[in-house]
């Protein structure tokens, strides 16, 4: 009798911790795939930026293979840069003269 209750927990035990690991590897899958989702949001809203800007400037006045530069609706420049791993971008504000100082446009 007391053999039965030994096998019958030990049994119970690994299908216990086999249901465990089921769980934890489910449970990673799970949080791995929703990063996923969020890189790809992410992703798909900087390119929507990104084509937006570029398709509302003048021109391209200088390109290398890791920097454009356009020139925007207001005759400035609009740059995008590829500088550790991160796209980089800068603008010149024109700024107008008022009696109490500039003014950003």
């Amino acid at each position: 009798m007391l053999i039965e209750l030994l096998f019958g927990i030990a049994i119970s035990g690994m299908v216990l911790a086999q249901i465990c690991l089921i769980w934890y590897y489910a449970s990673r899958s799970f949080v791995a795939q929703m990063n996923y989702v969020d890189m790809d949001q992410i992703s798909q809203r900087t390119l929507d930026t990104l084509t937006r800007e570029i398709r509302q400037t003048k021109a391209l006045t200088f390109y290398t293979t890791n920097k454009v530069v356009f020139r925007d609706a207001d005759d400035l420049p609009l740059t995008y840069e590829f500088v550790d791993r991160q796209l980089k971008r800068t603008e010149q504000r024109r700024h107008l003269q008022t009696s109490g100082g500039a003014l950003e446009v």
